[in-house]
């Protein structure tokens, strides 16, 4: 799809993000700069 739907911090989890269809969970904001590297092919 056309966008990327990252969640994470302290109020949700990994669970909270595969329920919700996110297609990426980091538990903070340097695991969340990985994950959009991958998500965007970096």
């Amino acid at each position: 799809g056309r966008y990327k739907v990252l969640v994470g911090g302290a109020p949700v989890n990994q669970k909270w993000a595969d329920d919700i269809g996110a297609n990426g969970y980091g538990e903070n904001a340097m695991v969340a700069v990985k994950i959009t590297k991958k998500l965007i092919g970096e």
